[in-house]
């Protein structure tokens, strides 16, 4: 009876079954097949609780479970099907279950779990192949696990807010992400853009949540300022300083396209110089080497068609290098206020359309543009988990189901936590090892 003992404690410490015994296991084509008994002898009634020993019959049923030492896995459960002992319940017979393979379950609890972690990296198709379950299950085990990662969030109102939308599909264009830039921690994802969108959000948190954020970053979009400055009449609304930095670098853009179409009639190729210095005009001054000083000297002397370089593009292009300087030369928001009123007289100067648009943009949100100096905050986290957020959607190869698409967006966002794998308390793995 001792080594009968030994043997099923180390069998079940290698199986990881805390509540059954290994009866027999054989290796198919298909991986490792074990077949396994519940310990227990008696099991309690569903319907009235009452325990019974009196079995009724037994039924086999196919069960997948986790990889076992790089092998898939497959259980032969042999469940019984016990009589309820009391008289007075309308149950008259019932089936054992346990919580390593509930009732009714194709799947272990455990492999459930292990398909859950391994989506959050991972498409579901993905997943569905390598635990051999359809895809429904495996959506379904995700699902779970990702609502239970994301309900274990900590509900610590965020002080510093940022805001940022990123593209979903054609008939819902756009999501908008909201961040602790504090944290770093993505807090929700809501369908839409809009100024209506954002005060919903707003509105679900409470009067002393809402009080907490005094700072959000966002891009200059009409929208997200209206949602702001009427619902968080006490926050400081910053316009992030990477976005402005793109509207000057797509001014600059803007205009190589247009001399080439005024000069060439047509698009820009190979043989343009402006067209080869198209990523160098974008650098900063600082990142530009010495053969991209070349190739945008030639754009800028090509747009002039002589070789003098004062023309549109050089102008536009020393615009954008003067805006971008006032974020790292400002000392503080009255000096940045100087050197934007410079900046406003030197494109009064030169009056490129591309220009005055640009600047026309930046003087509607002058104070947001100034607030930065104040607050030194950006939306360089935000872009962070937009990169993530793209990563998601491109594994999938997009989605159409907006809770679906959050879901997975909010459960990668999360910390991997690693996965607990201890037995229950009625179970002594110790003492089994140390036989």
């Amino acid at each position: 009876m001792e080594n009968k003992t030994t043997t099923n404690d180390l069998t079940r410490v290698l199986s990881g079954l805390w509540e059954y015994t290994v009866c027999d296991a054989s290796e198919t084509s298909d991986g490792l097949v074990v077949e396994v008994i519940a310990t227990r002898l008696d099991a309690p009634c569903p319907v009235c609780g009452t325990l019974s020993d009196r079995v009724k019959s037994y039924r086999i049923s196919t069960v997948v479970d986790s990889s076992c030492f790089g092998r898939r896995c497959r259980l032969l459960v042999r469940r019984r099907a016990f009589r309820c002992v009391n008289a007075g319940c309308e149950r008259k017979s019932f089936t054992e279950a346990t919580s390593e393979v509930p009732r009714r379950a194709r799947v272990t609890t455990r492999c459930r779990v292990q398909m859950g972690v391994a989506g959050r990296d991972c498409s579901t198709a993905s997943v569905a192949a390598e635990f051999a379950v359809s895809w429904p299950t495996a959506c379904k085990a995700i699902k779970a696990q990702a609502e239970q990662v994301i309900a274990q969030r900590p509900k610590t109102p965020p002080r510093r807010l940022g805001i940022d939308e990123t593209r979903f599909w054609w008939k819902v264009p756009w999501l908008t992400g909201l961040v602790d830039l504090d944290t770093g921690e993505l807090v929700e994802v809501i369908e839409g853009r809009t100024s209506k969108t954002v005060t919903d959000w707003l509105e679900t948190l409470s009067d002393n949540d809402q009080q907490q954020i005094k700072v959000v970053v966002c891009d200059p979009h009409a929208g997200y300022r209206h949602a702001i400055t009427t619902s968080l009449e006490q926050a400081t609304v910053v316009v992030d300083r990477f976005h402005v930095a793109m509207l000057a670098n797509k001014a600059v853009t803007d205009v190589r396209r247009r001399r080439i179409w005024e000069q060439q009639d047509r698009r820009g190729r190979k043989i343009d110089p402006g067209w080869r210095a198209r990523k160098d005009l974008c650098r900063r001054v600082e990142n530009v080497t010495d053969n991209g000083w070349s190739r945008i000297i030639a754009a800028m002397q090509a747009d002039t068609g002589t070789d003098s370089i004062e023309g549109d593009l050089a102008w536009t292009w020393a615009a954008k290098e003067h805006l971008t300087t006032i974020y790292d030369s400002s000392l503080n928001r009255a000096h940045a206020h100087r050197q934007l009123l410079w900046w406003y007289s030197y494109v009064a100067d030169h009056p490129v359309p591309e220009l005055v648009r640009l600047a026309t943009t930046i003087s509607k949100w002058e104070n947001e543009f100034l607030a930065y100096f104040d607050t030194r905050a950006t939306n360089g986290v935000t872009e962070g988990l937009n990169r993530i957020i793209k990563h998601v959607k491109r594994l999938g190869f997009g989605y159409q189901n907006t809770d679906n698409y959050r879901l997975k967006i909010l459960y990668r966002c999360q910390p991997l936590q690693p996965l607990q794998s201890t037995p229950p308390a009625t179970t002594d793995p110790t003492a089994a090892l140390s036989l």
